[in-house]
């Protein structure tokens, strides 16, 4: 999955970040992105990969949850 940030004023976080799929045949739990601070991710402007294994939950929606 790509992760974009925003290039607005204050943009980026360096909070932990995770996210829920939602699918036809239902949605994940809560899925933590990494909390390594030496990889600089969520700033202004970047966008960041991670590689997701996790259960089939059916045709993706578009719409993704970001859980703060």
């Amino acid at each position: 999955m790509t992760f974009k940030t925003g290039d607005r004023a204050n943009a980026g976080t360096s909070a932990k970040v995770q996210f829920e799929l939602f699918g036809d045949k239902g949605k994940t739990e809560p899925i933590q992105l990494s909390e390594d601070k030496s990889l600089r991710l969520f700033e202004r402007g970047n966008s960041d990969k991670f590689k997701v294994d996790t259960r089939d939950v059916g045709k993706v929606c578009t719409e993704v949850t970001l859980v703060k």
